[in-house]
């Protein structure tokens, strides 16, 4: 009996597992998909999403999945960061914004990023 429930036990956890990942990797491409006109990529093996070389993102998109651990925003048409860019982005590790028109950052911007080591 005791093995028996093991058993179950473990297979409830794959299945808990197989789950998560796929709901994970649907957010990405979700999101991904729905940045129209903005092309990103999004890579939901690393937690990452990238969005590059596109004049047209002037400011940070909305909704970014929040389990997200690396963004590339580079070469983009970004002016300014405020407290809101990032907000709930508490895996965040790395936030790459070279090459843009950042004028303004808000005091506070990235005050609440833990995990943030790279700017």
């Amino acid at each position: 009996m005791e093995r028996l429930q093991r058993k179950t036990s473990n297979m409830l956890y794959l299945v808990i597992i197989i789950l998560t990942v796929s709901t994970l990797h649907e957010s990405y491409a979700s999101w991904c998909t729905d940045q129209q006109p903005v092309t990103c990529l999004c890579f939901p093996q690393f937690n990452k999403i990238q969005c590059t070389n596109q004049p047209g993102l002037t400011q940070i998109p909305t909704n970014i999945p929040t389990d997200t651990k690396l963004i590339v925003f580079s070469g983009n048409g970004i002016t300014s960061i405020d407290t809101t860019s990032f907000s709930g982005l508490t895996f965040l590790v790395d936030i790459n914004l070279s090459n843009n028109d950042i004028s303004s950052i808000e005091s506070g911007a990235f005050a609440d990023l833990p995990s943030l080591e790279n700017v």
